[in-house]
């Protein structure tokens, strides 16, 4: 308390916000307990966000669509534009977007940074995710090795997707470090996998929470992932008649 009240007092600072507060916070408990590894996300937008200043050696952007537009920008460009900004000098980028003023932001920043950028269907795939019940089961393609029948457990395919990423960023991010490819394939086996992803729970990201009627809760947040939702539900469920509870603060369009 005592250094944030020294920095609302300081000329050079406007205000300490509570994102950025619980964000030092973080970085010290990081550094007291000497944490090899830190997967950091950031709280909006990535130039001007708390997070940034983390010198990092794979950047992740899953998506970028239209959100928090008063900060970031009115357009896809222009959200991209701030997003990039967490790529560093000679770090490794990984994307899940398709969206062609995305890529184009992305490969300039790449570029400027002596960067390297890999993407989804391009430079690493998804050859398969089959629901089974209640969980998915997908076969990956990664950058170094291949991984049959990864279980996940829900019953999303854009999961799967997300899957596909955290793969890729994890062989990604063990190159960095100096890991050869032949040694990643070790460490990246399909069981392993499988016992880190399948106890992931996915609480509110098209969670069943009754049935008889069935009730389906989701906090989709952007045009992006609601996209995604309405294909999910066609995909996943059958109904007579379809029920919608939304809510959002008033400020959003």
């Amino acid at each position: 308390k005592p250094i944030v009240n020294e920095l609302n007092n300081s000329p050079e600072v406007e205000v300490v916000t509570h994102f950025e507060i619980l964000t030092s916070m973080a970085f010290l408990y990081f550094s007291r307990n000497r944490c090899d590894f830190v997967v950091l996300e950031a709280g909006m937008g990535g130039r001007w966000d708390a997070t940034n200043l983390a010198d990092s050696k794979v950047a992740v952007l899953t998506n970028v669509t239209k959100e928090h537009t008063r900060y970031l920008g009115d357009t896809i460009y222009k959200i991209a534009v701030e997003k990039a900004e967490v790529i560093k000098n000679k770090s490794n980028v990984v994307t899940g977007s398709s969206d062609i003023d995305v890529l184009k932001v992305l490969n300039k920043k790449c570029k400027e940074k002596d960067a390297k950028l890999y993407q989804f269907e391009k430079d690493f795939f998804i050859k398969n995710c089959q629901r089974k019940n209640n969980h998915r089961l997908a076969y990956v393609k990664g950058i170094y090795n291949d991984y049959s029948n990864i279980k996940i457990n829900t019953i999303s395919k854009y999961q799967c997707e997300n899957a596909a990423m955290a793969i890729t960023t994890t062989e990604l991010f063990l190159e960095r470090n100096l890991i050869k490819s032949k040694f990643i394939k070790n460490i990246m086996k399909s069981e392993l996998l499988e016992n880190s992803l399948l106890p992931v729970d996915f609480r509110g990201r098209l969670e069943i929470v009754a049935k008889s009627p069935t009730i389906v809760l989701d906090g989709s947040h952007n045009p992006g992932a609601m996209k995604k939702l309405v294909s999910e539900i066609k995909d996943n469920f059958k109904y007579g008649k379809l029920h919608l509870i939304f809510a959002c603060f008033r400020d959003k369009d």
